[in-house]
């Protein structure tokens, strides 16, 4: 068996050379101790092919003593090289069964291969031998929270003796618990217990830090760093952190700024470049020069040339969280370019149809991957699930449920214990839509599904659960994800048990939760009634223009109109168009118009769809700012104030918040693996000349809501457009709504052919604008250079004439 040789960082000379080893250890065997040690001092230097060569060395000299072996054993895991190290692991039992060191190690390494039940048949009889030892309770809490048993596992976090070696990294384990599940304030004590059993270990803070991040309390986060860093020299996972406050914060200059000052790892460098990217995107539309994704993702694989596999595909994970998808392709398509090794290439192919994905264009997604698995006819068992898993999710993506099951059904073959793929499954063979409660009760046993495909699973299951079931709790999620959809979650669940009282409760708990409580009025029926809350105190401000498109509305237009109308934010006109309605729809704007001179009546002469009526309001609209909302859902009371005060940045030029939808019944509507509060691009609040700077809504039937928000993040940037924490808006799910209809409806998996065909379309055109530097515009009523591509039902009715029914 070769061994692996690890490279030292340049200009940095080995402490020992192998025959110097070697003629010691000849010598004196008995120095093999000090011998292993040296090498871990080379390690933590940051020499780790002299580290790994001095112990290469003491094993061909000694080949049964246990030191080296563990050594090398631990440094195989650490370089992602799991059988190396347990071959040697092995090795060292074989010779000593009771070896406590190899013993250990080889637990760990189970662990991290998620063979649970090997991995705790090895702990229980050491954990009988040595009950109160920190690193053998740590690695039992984490098996127990992989089971499920949460509550346990804090037990056995807190059961480390004070005085054990590894007592701080219990309470750290401790404190990321707590978060996980919630409980912030007691994650925040235990870490702070932390800080000062161990002043000078930053973590503690650190994770303090993050837990309010988390938590979504930037500006706590970024007081406390800057309260602890007065008194200390700057750490870089501290400034990381604050750069990450700011960047949330919308202060990307001062993020990058702080950037400069750290010293240029590689985790450092990779931040550098998405900021800058970022940063210059704005500014090469605005000189009319190509943004440069090519240029930027280069500049990010060049950053990442030296990463393992694991590290690569961590910091491919933080690109396509944060920078723009086109900039995600480009260092998809250079890395792509240069790395042979097939993990690598997995990693990129991956990032490739995320950044795709991300955009909605499924069948590109898909392209990447199936390119990926063409071209990789060999592949290890786990990255040949992970690229089932991922072939399987495009393939839903695309409406292909048959041919994802087959990839599920694949990798559930090669890695039987993955959440992801057995869930899928289980949902696909369950039926779909009309899963019985039955069969997804039976896929919620702990770790059998993902917590994002856990909640649709115990939604549909509404009717076997009880309150107080422990399957309920939907682990693995960030706190502020978890809590609003668990309390959703509960509030479905107390209607289905007929206890209405119960779910408002837990609809109240949610909103007050995302910092928007909003009063119920008591007795009203469950539905959307229930959000017919009182208007906050005014609040006065520029001119906001609200459009609202309304076509035989009649039934639902009432109640969103009257929630637009008692906006905390009093200086609004409500251009209301009626797009030739058939029923009482005319009757009821007019009604309100004569009631409240802030509403304006508008109308088409045939029906033209939502965003042809949007053109028509947004040219007749005189307000400073210019937002949307659609005639059957209601609008928070605040949300408009809530909105407008991140315009106090001038670098903002639109603001989104999220909604959820809910159905007349009062149910709050889940999807598999999909959080049920999300952004709703349809009612962004842009500046006036911002929105007429990047030009008129495509005036499709479906989706041009999503086109332009992908304009306006290709053109602005994306500090340019704030996404806010806050349910500021609740949907009403009908079967007749563009995003439920047949023809226009997505299915459980976001899935509609048409939308699917429209996603692609645009998003060529914006890849081509961006390749050229030319901002994509386009004049009202104008077809998009895309226009032919699109289908028949997807294309609006005709030019519209604007008239008004005033």
């Amino acid at each position: 068996m070769s061994e692996p040789v690890y490279a030292s960082p340049e200009g940095t000379a080995a402490i020992s050379e192998p025959h110097s080893v070697e003629a010691r250890l000849r010598a004196r065997p008995q120095d093999v101790g000090a011998v292993t040690q040296q090498g871990w001092k080379l390690w933590a230097n940051g020499q780790q092919a002299a580290a790994v060569a001095t112990w290469q060395a003491a094993v061909a000299v000694m080949p049964r003593a246990p030191a080296p072996r563990m050594a090398l054993a631990r440094a195989a895991r650490a370089h992602d090289e799991p059988e190396r190290a347990r071959i040697l692991l092995e090795s060292i039992l074989a010779d000593e069964p009771t070896h406590f060191g190899a013993q250990f190690e080889m637990i760990r390494l189970l662990m991290a291969a998620g063979d649970l039940a090997a991995a705790r048949e090895r702990l229980a009889p050491l954990l009988a031998a040595h009950p109160g030892h920190g690193g053998l309770l740590i690695e039992h809490a984490a098996m127990l929270r992989r089971s499920g048993a949460i509550r346990a596992a804090e037990a056995a976090l807190g059961a480390v003796p004070a005085d054990d070696p590894q007592a701080l990294q219990a309470r750290l384990a401790l404190g990321r618990m707590l978060r996980d599940r919630g409980a912030i304030v007691e994650a925040i004590a235990v870490f702070q217990a932390a800080s000062v059993s161990a002043p000078n270990n930053s973590t503690a803070l650190a994770e303090s830090a993050r837990t309010l991040l988390d938590a979504g309390r930037t500006p706590d986060a970024l007081a406390m760093i800057a309260g602890a860093t007065t008194d200390r020299p700057p750490e870089a996972r501290l400034v990381l952190l604050e750069a990450e406050a700011l960047r949330v914060l919308g202060r990307r200059v001062e993020a990058l700024g702080r950037l400069e000052a750290l010293p240029s790892d590689r985790q450092v460098a990779v931040q550098r470049l998405i900021d800058q990217a970022a940063l210059d995107r704005p500014a090469r539309f605005t000189a009319k020069a190509p943004p440069g994704a090519a240029e930027s993702g280069a500049a990010l694989a060049d950053a990442l040339a030296d990463a393992t596999p694991t590290e690569l595909a961590r910091q491919l994970a933080r690109i396509i969280q944060q920078a723009h998808p086109f900039t995600v392709l480009g260092t998809a398509n250079a890395l792509l370019a240069r790395r042979t090794d097939a993990e690598s290439r997995l990693a990129a192919a991956q990032a490739a149809a995320n950044a795709y994905g991300t955009m909605n264009a499924s069948r590109s997604a898909l392209m990447c991957l199936e390119y990926f698995a063409a071209e990789s006819a060999t592949l290890p068992a786990a990255l040949s699930a992970r690229l089932a898993i991922r072939r399987g999710s495009a393939l839903l993506g695309v409406g292909d449920r048959a041919a994802a099951a087959a990839q599920f059904a694949m990798a559930k073959a090669l890695s039987p214990g993955d959440p992801e793929a057995a869930g899928i499954l289980g949902v696909l063979e369950a039926g779909s839509e009309t899963a019985s409660a039955e069969a997804c009760l039976g896929l919620l046993a702990p770790g059998a599904a993902p917590p994002r495909l856990r909640a649709w699973l115990i939604d549909r299951a509404a009717a076997l659960l009880e309150p107080d079931d422990p399957r309920i709790a939907l682990h693995g999620l960030p706190f502020a994800e978890r809590a609003a959809s668990e309390a959703l979650l509960r509030h479905n669940l107390a209607l289905a048990r007929g206890d209405t009282r119960t779910a408002r409760t837990h609809l109240a708990a949610m909103l007050a939760l995302q910092g928007v409580a909003c009063p119920q009025p008591e007795g009203a029926p469950p539905g959307m009634a229930w959000f017919a809350c009182p208007s906050a105190p005014p609040v006065d401000g520029p001119l906001v223009s609200i459009v609202i498109s309304a076509h035989d509305a009649a039934q639902t237009l009432a109640l969103a109109l009257s929630s637009v109308l008692e906006q905390s934010w009093r200086n609004l006109e409500v251009l209301v168009v009626d797009d030739a309605s058939t029923d009482n729809t005319a009757a009821i704007i007019g009604g309100f118009a004569a009631r409240d001179p802030r509403v304006r009546p508008l109308g088409t002469r045939h029906n033209a769809g939502t965003y042809a009526c949007r053109n028509i309001a947004i040219g007749a609209a005189r307000g400073v700012f210019v937002t949307f909302h659609d005639a059957d859902d209601w609008m928070h009371p605040r949300r408009i104030e809530t909105e407008m005060a991140a315009f106090s940045t001038p670098s903002v030029h639109a603001v989104n918040s999220r909604w959820f939808r809910m159905d007349a019944a009062g149910r709050v509507r889940f999807v598999p693996r999909a959080n049920p509060i999300y952004a709703n691009p349809s009612f962004l609040l842009f500046r006036a000349d911002t929105l007429r700077r990047l030009g008129a809504y495509d005036g499709v039937r479906a989706s041009a809501d999503t086109e332009m928000l992908w304009r306006a993040r290709l053109v602005l940037g994306p500090d340019a457009i704030v996404m806010l924490p806050h349910v500021l808006t609740v949907g009403a799910t009908r079967p007749d709504s563009l995003t439920t209809n047949s023809a226009t409806g997505m299915d459980m998996f976001g899935f509609n052919a048409l939308r699917a065909d429209y996603h692609e379309a645009y998003i060529r055109w914006h890849q081509i604008c961006e390749a050229s530097g030319v901002v994509p515009f386009l004049a009202p009523g104008a077809a998009p250079p895309y226009a032919a591509l699109l289908p028949a039902a997807l294309k609006a009715g005709g030019v519209q004439v604007l008239r008004s029914t005033q």
